[in-house]
């Protein structure tokens, strides 16, 4: 081997290993960040198939070489060429191994949790969860309109504000307006249209109160 092949040999070698240990970060941050993967899905896919034709290409340069030198009956080309299958097999077999394994645990194992009875179980949990907050509703919903009876006034004289979805459609149910402040989640759609309004805080109220009550009130202090 001439200089500038071992010096084109060491350069292969470094920028392989080089563009590994790009590719290997990459993977930990995208592991990290998945959005960042996301966004730079398609950069790193032409990435990888650039780095595995490289990887390629230099395998078939070596084993033709290889097979020149063989047929040559250059010294070593045999003990060479038992190496190089024998790296094959090692680097191929367990690779196959471990492909089939995993497929055949994707395609079978995973199928078999959910079954008719996990099936069964997820639809009761689902079941129970609707009826659970239909009993919170309807409890609510009883519960507004007692405090307005209590209050002797109509349940559509009344204002009320609520923090959470369900509290809303409980006063609309009992034919109260409503006035959504969220507290974490925003109302759907569906309970927004039917709402006064929605805001961001108590004090945002002050300014739609005249509307709302035809007078100039205001909320004290």
């Amino acid at each position: 081997m001439t200089k500038a092949q071992r010096w084109a040999w060491i350069v292969s070698t470094v920028a392989m290993t080089g563009a590994g240990l790009v590719l290997a970060f990459l993977l930990s941050v995208a592991t990290n960040n998945p959005n960042l993967y996301e966004r730079h899905y398609v950069w790193l896919f032409w990435v990888n198939v650039v780095v595995a034709t490289l990887l390629v290409l230099v395998i078939c340069l070596a084993a033709v070489r290889l097979m020149l030198r063989f047929r040559r009956g250059k010294f070593g080309s045999r003990l060479l060429l038992k190496l190089a299958a024998i790296f094959a097999l090692v680097g191929v077999v367990p690779g196959v191994l471990i492909y089939t394994v995993s497929y055949q645990f994707v395609s079978r194992s995973i199928e078999s949790w959910f079954d008719v009875k996990v099936e069964t179980a997820l639809d009761a949990g689902l079941n129970l969860g609707k009826g659970t907050l239909d009993a919170l509703l309807t409890d609510l919903e009883a519960k507004t309109r007692l405090a307005a009876e209590r209050l002797r006034v109509d349940p559509a004289d009344c204002l009320a504000f609520e923090d959470s979805e369900n509290g809303a459609r409980a006063a609309q149910a009992a034919g109260v307006a409503v006035v959504v402040v969220p507290d974490l989640k925003h109302p759907c759609d569906e309970v927004a249209a039917g709402c006064h309004g929605v805001l961001s805080s108590l004090e945002a109220a002050h300014g739609h109160l005249p509307r709302w009550f035809g007078c100039a009130a205001a909320l004290p202090g």
